[in-house]
């Protein structure tokens, strides 16, 4: 599972992410990804409120606690979200140990995850043109995005 930090690496039973799925993907599907050795991801527009995103990822927290060997859970900060910086603040008090960032560039949410010791992994963009990182190069990642059609992952 090159690629991954060992804390996350070690956690896994299957080297994927399941579910960052908007409006399908909630605390039910994540807690059985992750108690599968799965990562179970899900968009933070989801629960719509910070304050619900505040409860699922308590909700989350809690199921991994009584599990015996959780995977980690992920959720996927939507950049161009208006909702940004609530979500932000939240998943920043939760210090969540890992961070998918879409639909933009993760520029302003990767210091304060990296200060609470976050991995962060911007997916690849969607546009009619060819696939593209939305990071700068400089940015650090933890995860290789997903592979697109005739491209491979990383």
């Amino acid at each position: 599972m090159s690629g991954l930090p060992e804390p996350i690496a070690s956690r896994l039973s299957l080297p994927l992410i399941v579910a960052p799925m908007l409006y399908v993907s909630g605390v039910e599907l994540v807690t059985a990804a992750c108690r599968a050795g799965a990562i179970g991801a899900f968009p933070a527009a989801n629960p719509g409120s910070a304050v619900e995103l505040d409860r699922w990822l308590n909700e989350i927290e809690k199921a991994a606690a009584a599990a015996e060997h959780p995977a980690p859970h992920c959720p996927n900060l939507i950049v161009r979200d208006p909702r940004l910086a609530e979500h932000l603040e939240v998943v920043v008090a939760h210090r969540v140990e890992m961070v998918i960032a879409s639909v933009g560039s993760p520029a302003p949410v990767v210091e304060p995850l990296h200060d609470v010791g976050a991995s962060s992994s911007p997916m690849w963009r969607r546009s009619s043109t060819p696939a593209r990182r939305s990071r700068p190069a400089s940015t650090d990642s933890s995860c290789s995005p997903p592979a697109r059609a005739g491209r491979p992952a990383g």
